[in-house]
C-alpha cells in the first residue's frame, strides 16, 4: 500500500464521518445549544439574586468569612463567590452560543466540521463544571435554610 492510497484512504474516512456529522449531528446541536444557552441566561439573574439573599446576606455567612478573613490575614470580599458564580455562568452562555453558532458557520464546511465539534465538547464541559458549580451553591443556600427548626408545640 502506498501513500498516497494511505492518505486517499483517511480523507474518504473523514468524509464519512462529515456525511454523518451533517446528517445526525449538526442540527440537534444547533437547536440544543441555543436553547441551554436561553434557559442559562434566563435562570442566571433568578439564581444570583436568590443566593444572595438567601446565603450571602446572612449574619452565619458573614461571621464564616470574618473567621477566614481572621485566620488568613487578608480581605476577603463577601460576594466574591457568588461573583464567581456569575462569571461561570455567563461563560456558559457565552460557549453555548458559540457552539451553537458554529454549526452554522463551520459544520457545512468540510474542513472545519471538526472544530464545531470540538466546540461543542468544550461548551459541555463547561455546562458540568456551572452544574457543579451551582450544587455547591445550593448546597450553602440549604445549610442556611436548615438551621431554622421548627420545634413541635408544647400542648397547653
Amino acid at each position: 500500500m502506498t501513500w498516497a492510497m494511505i492518505i486517499q484512504e483517511a480523507l474518504n474516512q473523514l468524509q464519512q464521518y462529515h456525511n454523518t456529522y451533517k446528517s445526525f449531528i449538526l442540527s440537534p446541536a444547533f437547536s440544543g445549544f441555543l436553547s441551554i444557552s436561553g434557559f442559562i441566561f434566563a435562570m442566571h439573574s433568578f439564581v444570583i439574586t436568590k443566593m444572595k439573599e438567601g446565603v450571602y446576606d446572612s449574619t452565619s455567612y458573614k461571621n464564616k468569612l470574618q473567621i477566614a478573613a481572621n485566620k488568613h490575614g487578608k480581605n476577603v470580599p463577601r460576594y466574591g463567590t457568588l461573583k464567581a458564580l456569575h462569571e461561570l455562568l455567563m461563560q456558559c452562555v457565552y460557549l453555548c452560543l458559540a457552539a451553537a453558532l458554529s454549526q452554522l458557520v463551520l459544520g457545512y464546511i468540510e474542513v472545519l466540521w471538526v472544530g464545531a465539534l470540538i466546540l461543542i465538547f468544550v461548551a459541555i464541559g463547561m455546562l458540568f463544571k456551572a452544574i457543579c458549580a451551582m450544587k455547591e451553591n445550593m448546597n450553602y443556600l440549604f445549610e442556611e435554610l436548615d438551621k431554622e427548626i421548627i420545634r413541635p408545640e408544647r400542648p397547653g
